[in-house]
C-alpha cells in the first residue's frame, strides 16, 4: 500500500492506515457589566490519518524528499491521494512527522495527516441590556447554563490552572489539559487520567511545534506560561494565574 502527498509517493507502509474523524470547536466567554457570553463553533469533521513507513539505508533520496515535505507542509495544505477503498483523497496538513533510525541503517517514519475542511462558523451571543427584572433573571440562568456546558473546562484550564509539567500525577488540571489536547487533534487514543507523563508531554510538544509557540528548549512539552498565554489570547480569556 502507498499514498501520494504533494506529488511524492509514500511507500512501504507498515500494517494499515489508521483513519479517524475529528471535530473541533472553540468558545469565547466574557463577563462584563452587562453579563453574557459569546460562543463560536468551528465545526470540522475532518479525517486524521496516521501510519508508519520504512526507508531503507540505500534510499536516502526518498528520505530527503520526505524531509522536504515535512518542512513545507506543516502549516500548508497539500493534496493527498490514497487507495480508492480508503476514501481519503483531498487536502491535508502534514500534522506530524518523526524519523527513527534503526541499527541496520534504515529509517522508521511516523506520519500523521489532518484533513483541511473549511469550517462552518456559527456565532451565538447572549446579552442583557435594559430588560425587565423577570426577563433578566431568566436570561442570566440560560447564559450560565450555556457557558458551563460548552466551555467550563477550557475556561478553568486557561484561568485557574497554572504551569504543568512532566511528573505531575492525579491532577484535575492535567485532565482538562488532556481533554483540550484531544479537542485540538492530539493525545488521540490515550487515557484522560490526570497524569502528566510521557505521552502528555509528547503531545504538548507537538501542539507547540504546529502552532509555532516559541518556548525555551527546557520548556518544550511543558504547559508553561508562554503556551498558556498563547491560548488565552486565542480564546480572549484573562488569566488568574501568573
Amino acid at each position: 500500500m502507498e499514498v501520494k502527498f504533494a506529488g511524492v509517493k509514500i511507500q512501504y507502509i507498515l500494517d494499515s492506515i489508521n483513519k479517524v474523524k475529528d471535530r473541533n470547536y472553540s468558545v469565547n466567554t466574557f463577563i462584563g457589566s452587562t453579563g453574557g457570553n459569546s460562543v463560536e463553533y468551528l465545526s470540522t469533521n475532518g479525517t486524521v490519518l496516521s501510519f508508519s513507513s520504512v526507508v531503507s539505508k540505500d534510499e536516502l533520496d526518498i528520505l530527503s524528499a520526505y524531509r522536504n515535505l515535512a518542512k513545507t507542509y506543516t502549516n500548508k495544505a497539500g493534496v493527498l491521494v490514497g487507495p480508492s477503498d480508503l476514501q481519503v483523497n483531498g487536502n491535508y496538513y502534514l500534522n506530524d512527522y518523526k524519523e527513527e533510525k534503526k541499527l541496520n541503517g534504515s529509517y522508521l517514519i511516523n506520519w500523521e495527516f489532518t484533513e483541511y475542511v473549511k469550517p462552518n462558523i456559527v456565532n451565538v451571543t447572549f446579552k442583557r441590556i435594559g430588560q425587565s427584572a423577570t426577563k433578566k433573571t431568566t436570561t442570566t440562568k440560560a447564559k450560565k447554563t450555556t457557558a458551563k456546558k460548552t466551555s467550563s473546562y477550557i475556561t478553568i484550564l486557561l484561568t485557574d490552572c497554572g504551569t504543568m509539567k512532566y511528573g505531575m500525577t492525579n491532577k484535575k488540571c492535567v485532565k482538562y489539559l488532556q481533554k483540550f489536547l484531544q479537542k485540538k487533534g492530539y493525545y488521540k487514543g490515550y487515557k484522560i487520567d490526570g497524569d502528566y507523563l510521557k505521552y502528555t508531554k509528547q503531545e504538548v510538544n507537538k501542539l507547540q511545534k504546529v502552532y509555532k509557540i516559541k518556548v525555551s528548549k527546557a520548556n518544550q512539552g511543558q504547559w508553561d506560561k508562554v503556551t498558556r498565554d498563547y491560548w488565552r489570547k486565542k480564546y480572549n480569556i484573562t488569566s488568574k494565574k501568573k
